[in-house]
């Protein structure tokens, strides 16, 4: 049977008034991706799971069910439901005796960021190229209403998974582009685009939309990659970088903070600019493909002879 639009729905009461009207049109091309059947495969599959009902915490730095002990039987189907949805790009979970070692230790990204966001409680948060949702689990741990948008059926189907663990939470997810936020004017106290702008060809697009989804005042994170400089520049890698495919160009920090303020954000500030290193992004057995260790020559440089890898994170505000 094929799955149909109310699959989106279960925290519908988290999102915009009419946003899901207004968004019928691309959640059908999501519902079409999903109902490929190796992917409504893997959908029908986390249906059947036993819920776990468990709360969320955070352990060292993983996203992690209060629930310490799976029953005996659940181990197996769940690991191996895991390793079907694999690669994990974002991470790590810790779901009862079954960890999750993402190809990224996202939780370094985070430890960077949290200080300087203040008090998440009550505060409605959007993540746009959210990923599997770490990020969204996160944000909702610390006490604030969350959605995330992706485009990824599989990266939709990972959140599920990791969902499904635990009770009802403050976060929905939809399988959407950035553009979705056209249609949520002055909506969300803070948006997340934690390692976006780069793979898209238009950032000051991007950037003006989550400039007009913001309320007036609200808090705009760019997490970006970076290259050395001090001018406003920016390279256009031909093919990869550093490995990494869909990379359109890659900004100076003086490149980012130009573009954030042409669309009109002010208080640009950066947060942090650190050095990228082989223990934050490595291949797992839950993301086995090539890695950060491989895309890197001994002088520091990619393998496709670009400046070292830096990432940068920018706060900034709305109006």
């Amino acid at each position: 049977m094929a799955l149909t639009r109310d699959v989106f729905y279960p925290a519908s009461d988290l999102l915009p008034q009419d946003a899901l009207s207004r968004w019928s049109r691309s959640l059908d091309v999501a519902l079409e991706r999903l109902n490929q059947p190796s992917l409504a495969a893997l959908y029908q599959e986390i249906q059947r799971m036993a819920p776990l009902e468990a709360d969320l915490v955070i352990d060292g730095g993983a996203v992690a069910t209060s629930i310490k002990s799976l029953e005996p039987g659940q181990i197996p189907q769940r690991s191996a439901l895991a390793h079907r949805l694999a690669p994990w790009r974002k991470g790590p979970f810790r779901l009862g005796e079954l960890f999750i070692d993402a190809e990224w230790r996202s939780e370094k990204k985070w430890q960077r960021l949290e200080p300087a966001l203040g008090s998440l409680a009550g505060k409605y948060v959007a993540d746009v190229g959210c990923n599997n949702g770490y990020y969204l689990f996160r944000t909702a741990h610390c006490g604030a209403h969350v959605v995330g948008f992706d485009p990824t059926v599989k990266y939709w189907l990972q959140f599920q998974f990791v969902a499904a663990h635990f009770s009802r939470l403050p976060i929905a997810f939809m399988p959407l582009s950035f553009d979705a936020l056209r249609e949520t004017p002055q909506t969300f106290d803070i948006i997340l685009a934690m390692g976006l702008n780069y793979h898209v060809r238009e950032p000051l697009e991007l950037f003006h939309i989550c400039h007009e989804a913001l309320q007036e005042g609200g808090t705009f994170v760019c997490e970006s990659i970076v290259v050395p400089g001090e001018g406003r520049l920016q390279i256009y890698p031909a093919g990869k970088y550093a490995g990494v495919g869909g990379v359109f160009a890659v900004p100076t920090v003086a490149a980012v903070k130009a573009q954030l303020e042409a669309v009109g954000f002010t208080s640009v500030t950066l947060q942090h600019l650190v050095r990228m290193e082989t223990g934050e992004q490595r291949a797992t057995s839950f993301s086995a493909q090539k890695s950060l260790a491989d895309a890197l020559r001994d002088d520091g440089r990619s393998v496709e002879g670009y400046p070292p890898l830096f990432r940068a994170a920018f706060l900034a505000s709305a109006r």
